[in-house]
């Protein structure tokens, strides 16, 4: 999928069908709906993987354990809806909006490939600080939430990491304010790539 492009399909899931549903539940909806978007974003999958990032706040270890039955295509998903988070919580003005972004990653534990994991903690570090958000105090707090303690670590020790501020190292830029803010794919020359591989 690409984490830039949100694509719309109608669906018909009501907004009560995913409200106070159980996190094994949320996940059966999730790889179901995107099984008829064919991984695409639609309305009704960014309502699902909402209240599935609230429910998994709210469950205990147990509960959250529970999220483990994600297709491939819902671990996609759920870093595709960090990317959108990390935009639209600076276009709307909504810390809960990055925080639910940064639980979404942990919903995705890790699974795919850790450097998306880290491109898309950079995009809600960068966001979470134009908000004027507590960095350290969000990101501590969302890491008490991993199933996953290699992903704990990283995500509690993220803010604090030399170079976790430097979009450029994740190869993304920000670009554009209020409702033209968003996030684009940078490509440094060749120069630059040569330097940051070595080092």
């Amino acid at each position: 999928m690409n984490w830039l492009a949100v694509i719309w399909y109608p669906l018909s899931i009501e907004a009560d069908q995913v409200n106070s549903t159980p996190v094994e539940e949320l996940v059966s909806q999730l790889n179901s709906a995107l099984s008829i978007t064919h991984g695409a974003f639609s309305p009704d999958v960014l309502l699902i993987i909402s209240r599935l990032c609230q429910a998994f706040a709210e469950s205990s270890p147990e509960g959250r354990a529970r999220a483990s039955g994600l297709d491939r295509a819902a671990h996609d998903a759920l870093l595709g809806y960090a990317s959108y988070a990390a935009r639209e919580s600076v276009r709307k003005n909504s810390p809960g909006l990055a925080v639910e972004g940064l639980t979404a990653l942990l919903v995705e534990d890790g699974y795919m490939d850790i450097r998306d994991t880290l491109k898309h903690l950079a995009m809600l570090l960068h966001s979470a600080r134009l908000l004027n958000m507590d960095a350290d105090k969000v990101f501590t707090e969302a890491a008490s939430l991993s199933r996953n303690t290699a992903l704990a670590d990283r995500v509690r020790t993220f803010p604090k990491l030399p170079w976790s501020g430097d979009l450029l190292s994740f190869f993304v830029c920000a670009r554009g304010s209020g409702p033209e803010f968003r996030y684009e794919p940078y490509d440094p020359p060749l120069r630059k790539w040569w330097q940051f591989w070595r080092s």
